[in-house]
């Protein structure tokens, strides 16, 4: 599931913000342990991530990993090594 609101034309940097949970939360009737929230400056900017997101998501061992991710170091080392794998692209756009 992936809820959203509208582009806002003040949002001045794209940005993504992951929330892992320790337990898993009821949202929207769903039970959910990990939040992925975007902030885009443009439409082609927010379509871009949510396709990166996509990508990364149908990979079954990513969801797997980032919920075992404790802090924002191993989240860093983590996307980083998205990177090195040749999964993301160069001009990461957040």
């Amino acid at each position: 599931m992936l809820p959203h609101g509208e582009l806002n034309v003040d949002v001045l940097k794209n940005w993504v913000c992951f929330n892992n949970f320790k337990k898993t939360n009821k949202f929207f009737g769903e039970k959910i342990s990990i939040i992925i929230a975007l902030a885009s400056k443009n439409v082609e900017e927010h379509r871009l991530a949510v396709l990166d997101i996509n990508k990364y998501l149908k990979n079954n061992d990513f969801e797997t990993k980032l919920e075992k991710i404790k802090n924002y170091i191993e989240l860093i080392k983590f996307l980083k090594s998205l990177s090195v794998e040749g999964d993301s692209n160069e001009n990461s756009r957040y």
